[in-house]
């Protein structure tokens, strides 16, 4: 059954699955079936980028408005529209200015500088999940924010000293390691549900 809804560009809505299927069927354009069976010769290296950019922007603009909702709501106190706005453009600016301060001090890629920032955020997050997930064990609460930051600290200690006296980094496994160290550490503090 087609379902229409009342207040809409009734075009743009029946135009919207089509041209969800044609983006997807031409992404098969460009893959190469055996030598000489492509469609299209293209540089990959642009749906890497388009790829990057609708996988990061989403990312970064949900990060941004739940980090505006807690220091409206849980610092200021007030949610009101006009100094949400006002919040969400102070803390663009200020994450813009974090990213171009990180770049300025390292020779690493952008990217780079945000995967290794999300690995020390995210990693105990990912370890939180999959202790979930995968354990009934019941963990001490005041336990969980130490082992959330001891984690990224030991991970940080890990890097650092690894580059000064063995010439290692963690690099990209840094997350891994991070959830790791997280899913451990929340084990060390639980107990077996009854």
């Amino acid at each position: 059954e087609l379902i229409t809804l009342n207040h809409i560009d009734k075009f743009l809505f029946a135009l919207a699955p089509y041209l969800v299927i044609i983006a997807s069927m031409m992404s098969f354009a460009v893959l190469p079936w055996g030598k000489g069976l492509q469609i299209i010769d293209f540089n990959i290296g642009i749906f890497f980028l388009i790829g990057l950019i609708s996988a990061s922007y989403p990312s970064a603009g949900a990060a941004l408005t739940s980090l505006t909702t807690s220091v409206c709501v849980d610092f200021l106190g007030d949610n009101d529209d006009r100094r949400r706005k006002k919040v969400q453009a102070w803390l663009t600016l200020l994450f813009l200015v974090l990213l171009l301060a990180l770049q300025v001090l390292s020779s690493d890629a952008v990217i780079n500088l945000v995967y290794k920032l999300a690995s020390y955020t995210y990693g105990p997050l990912l370890g939180l999940f999959f202790f979930g997930i995968l354990t009934k064990r019941r963990v001490r609460d005041r336990a969980t924010p130490l082992v959330a930051a001891a984690a990224p600290a030991i991970c940080l200690a890990i890097n650092l000293l690894g580059r000064k006296y063995l010439g290692f980094d963690l690099g990209f496994s840094l997350l891994v390691v991070n959830g790791l160290l997280t899913f451990a550490g929340l084990w060390a503090f639980s107990k077996k549900e009854a």
